[in-house]
């Protein structure tokens, strides 16, 4: 039997949409309620092409009763890149490989070929990069936390230059105030690294200096 466009719209009509940061999203689940609506006796064929310790390779084929191929789709996953992933990352590629074949075939792509599960995945990553990011700018900064006394004269590190223009950043004071604070220092690789502990330290009476000059 032909599918055409009249029934992929109707089946459409009957997919709940999820919402994620303003857009719309079908999960997989309702792609695949959709689908049965159209091809109660079609398939829904998965397999893995690669499982490593790099990466999961998943394709999707979709077919009719006929088994005519209707789409393909493929995804991958790396192992540990989420929270999630860490356990599930096969799952996960299986599923997302399944949403963009069904998508392709025509099923929720009202808003986006990506699913919803494909979308929140995707996210995660990024905050998981975020996080990891953040992290080591942390850890940068906790260098400055204590300087042994034969450096304290020192210029300051690439590291701790670094980690300091990131802290101000985060703070929002811009260089050239929190430099005011510091006798003959222009610029930041004018401070020594005691000067980059007492910056670190102060911190807070620093921002609290700046906001209050801006008001």
């Amino acid at each position: 039997m032909n599918t055409t466009y009249e029934q992929i719209r109707e089946a459409n009509e009957q997919i709940q949409v999820a919402d994620i940061k303003g857009k719309g999203y079908a999960p997989v689940n309702q792609r695949i309620k959709a689908f049965r609506m159209v091809h109660p006796c079609g398939r829904i064929v998965t397999e893995m092409l690669k499982n490593d310790k790099d990466m999961c390779i998943f394709r999707c084929i979709v077919y009719d009763a006929d088994m005519k191929t209707l789409a393909t789709g493929t995804a991958y996953e790396t192992p540990n890149s989420t929270y999630i992933n860490k356990t599930s990352y096969i799952e996960n590629c299986e599923t997302s490989a399944v949403g963009r074949a069904l998508g392709f075939a025509g099923f929720g792509i009202d808003a986006s070929i990506a699913s919803k599960e494909e979308v929140e995945n995707a996210n995660r990553k990024q905050d998981d990069i975020a996080r990891r990011e953040r992290d080591e700018i942390r850890r940068k900064i906790d260098e400055l936390e204590y300087v042994p006394e034969e450096d304290g004269s020192k210029p300051l590190t690439s590291v701790q230059r670094f980690a300091l223009e990131n802290l101000l950043e985060a703070e929002g004071v811009p260089v050239a105030f929190a430099l005011g604070h510091f006798r003959n220092a222009k610029k930041i690789e004018d401070l020594t690294q005691s000067q980059g502990v007492v910056m670190r330290t102060n911190i807070a009476r620093i921002r609290a200096n700046y906001e209050k000059k801006e008001k």
